[in-house]
């Protein structure tokens, strides 16, 4: 199973973590999976806190905990309005618990980017190739060993074969790397892009079967479906702030990392240059930008066949029991109202931005 929902520990720091809610504007509690919120989530944080929200009128609450079954949890549990896991993890809950309601209306991970790596002069050349292999995951209970199974079986090869080993994140995993402990690496891409900033070149290994017109519907944004019902108009400012959030990041990437340590203070790396500093923070979140992108025309989208792709890799990797339709989860209804704004204003904004 993916996910081992939490209980009283996250819950209980999330309740002592909320704010009041503000006098300015509608007040949404937003949950991430990010407890120390780096930069890789910039687009769903700081740059449309600081700049998108508020013009809005929105006054959004971040509360970040540690990983996508703790967050998906606070949802469940009425603890934040809207949250922004790992769409595995909604899954994961509705198959756990049948009677939540939930829906994602906005996409914030557009494309697969979990594809397993290895170091750059690795013999291993094919996801065929890591049978027999260790692989070296954050953690075990994370979706990566399921989808690196599904990744194997349906390239021909027997999962079984396969071995996973926790390796934490950053250093460690160079280490375990360095150290011949694991052959490979199954994370995600800003995690590939922080080991890359360590000094090991990796090499994203190719599939077939993924691409991002089959597989998509990665990250998103869910919130209860009486919430959504409710709150549709808050809602669409949410999702416009983030895909305005997107364009600035892509026009001026270093702007966005400014903005982003000026709102958390603690996620600027220190005893480095500020040159070093800045590329620490930039190529994690343009990683994470390759993958965050317009499908057919709109920010936060995803089309049916993307989220069935994405279906197929949790039902074979057996983390789904049986097939959940996407038209159960997704409601893109209020995309293109999401979208309804100038994106060279947005351009010519960021790229004025010191």
């Amino acid at each position: 199973m993916l996910l081992t929902f939490c209980r009283v520990g996250a819950l209980c720091s999330l309740l002592v973590g909320l704010s009041l809610s503000s006098a300015f504007g509608q007040t949404v509690r937003l949950g991430t999976a990010n407890s120390n919120h780096q930069t890789f989530a910039i687009t769903y944080t700081s740059v449309p806190s600081k700049i998108y929200w508020p013009q809005e009128g929105l006054d959004v609450k971040l509360q970040g905990l540690g990983g996508a079954n703790a967050i998906i949890e606070a949802l469940d549990a009425g603890l934040v309005d809207v949250a922004a896991p790992a769409a595995s993890a909604v899954f994961a809950l509705m198959q756990a618990r049948p009677n939540t309601d939930l829906v994602a209306f906005y996409t914030h991970t557009s494309g697969f980017n979990a594809m397993p790596a290895v170091p750059r002069n690795s013999a291993i050349q094919t996801i065929r190739d890591l049978e027999g292999k260790t692989i070296g995951v954050q953690n075990l209970a994370n979706s990566q060993v399921a989808l690196t199974k599904a990744l194997l079986t349906l390239e021909g090869g027997d999962a079984s074969k396969l071995k996973f080993r926790a390796v934490g994140e950053g250093i460690e995993m160079v280490r375990a790397l360095q150290t011949n402990q694991v052959d490979a690496l199954a994370v995600f891409d800003a995690m590939y892009a922080l080991v890359e900033g360590e000094g090991v070149p990796l090499r994203i290994l190719s599939s077939a079967s993924i691409n991002a017109q089959k597989v998509g519907f990665i990250g998103v944004l869910v919130a209860k479906r009486s919430y959504f019902e409710k709150n549709r108009e808050t809602l669409t400012k949410l999702a416009r702030g983030m895909a305005k959030a997107s364009v600035f990041a892509k026009a001026n990437p270093e702007a966005a990392v400014r903005i982003h340590w000026e709102t958390f203070p603690a996620s600027k790396p220190r005893g480095l240059s500020e040159a070093n500093a800045m590329r620490r923070g930039v190529e994690p979140m343009l990683a994470r930008l390759e993958n965050t992108f317009e499908v057919e025309g709109l920010w936060g989208n995803s089309t049916p066949e993307q989220i069935d792709g994405y279906v197929n890799l949790l039902l074979e990797g057996g983390v789904l029991k049986q097939r959940v339709e996407a038209s159960k989860v997704w409601d893109p209804s209020l995309l293109k109202e999401a979208n309804n704004f100038d994106r060279q204003a947005v351009i010519a904004e960021a790229r004025a931005s010191k």
